[in-house]
C-alpha cells in the first residue's frame, strides 16, 4: 500500500507536539520551506538543500551527483547515479528505477547557485 504525503500544517504539528501523532510522510508548506532555506543560506552545501527541496532529488541522488552530470550551459542536470548506505558502507549504484534516471531542467537561480558552488569547490584551501 502506497503512503500518500500530507502537508505539515500547524494543526498536524500541534497534534504531534501534544501526543506524538504524525503522518508517515509530510511535506512542508511554502512558508516552512522558505524559512528552512533562509536558515541554511550560508551552509556550504546550500545548493544541495536547494536541489532536494525544489527539484525533488532524493538524498542518495544528490549525494551521487557529479559535475559531469551537470550542464550549466544547457541548464540541466542528469540523475545517473546514487550513493546508497548499506551494511558494507556507501555504495555507488544506478538510480532506484528506470523512471529515476532522468534529466531535469534548471531555472536561472539554480544555475547561478550551482556556478557559485562550483567556484567555491575549485578555490584552493
Amino acid at each position: 500500500m502506497r503512503t500518500h504525503p500530507v502537508v505539515w500544517t500547524a494543526r498536524r504539528e500541534g497534534a504531534w507536539q501534544r501526543g506524538g501523532e504524525r503522518p508517515a510522510v509530510a511535506v512542508w508548506t511554502v512558508e516552512q520551506l522558505a524559512a528552512f532555506l533562509r536558515f541554511e543560506r550560508e551552509d556550504p552545501l546550500f545548493v544541495l538543500w536547494w536541489l532536494v527541496a525544489l527539484r525533488g532529488l532524493r538524498c542518495g541522488e544528490v549525494a551521487g551527483l557529479r559535475w559531469v552530470d551537470v550542464d550549466l550551459e544547457r541548464r540541466e542536470l542528469t540523475i545517473a547515479h546514487q550513493l546508497v548506505h548499506t551494511d558494507e558502507g556507501l555504495v555507488w549504484c544506478e538510480p532506484k528505477s528506470a523512471a529515476s534516471r532522468r534529466t531535469l531542467a534548471l531555472d536561472p537561480e539554480t544555475v547561478r547557485l550551482l556556478r557559485r558552488h562550483e567556484r567555491a569547490q575549485l578555490r584552493p584551501l
